[in-house]
């Protein structure tokens, strides 16, 4: 929870993370947490300045944000029928138990 009114530095109020089960637990001061964001917040954009001055053992690797959000948007494709095998003459091939061409 956060409150507009108080100064900046002292504006959030409380913080609560989701357990296993479904159920909120207060933040634990001793606990290291993994946060994901966009690579503007993590450089520090927005003043968000503590996610670039003091991550632990930051990831800034992996594609742009806009790269999986276009990917996760894309209508998925159909699929498609497997290619046609033809010898050299263009003849389609026919696979047998025992090899190609039966033989």
């Amino acid at each position: 929870m956060a409150s507009c009114t108080l100064p900046v530095g002292s504006r959030l109020v409380s913080v609560a993370v989701r357990q296993p089960d479904g159920s909120y637990a207060p933040l634990d001061e001793d606990r290291v947490y993994g946060v994901v964001t966009n690579n503007f917040l993590r450089q520090g954009g927005d003043a968000y300045t503590v996610l670039r001055d003091r991550a632990i053992d930051p990831y800034d690797g992996g594609p742009n944000l806009e790269e999986v959000m276009e990917a996760y948007l894309r209508p998925p494709q159909p699929p498609q029928p497997p290619a046609r095998r033809t010898d050299r003459r263009g003849a389609v091939r026919r696979e047998a138990a025992g090899g190609v061409n039966g033989q």
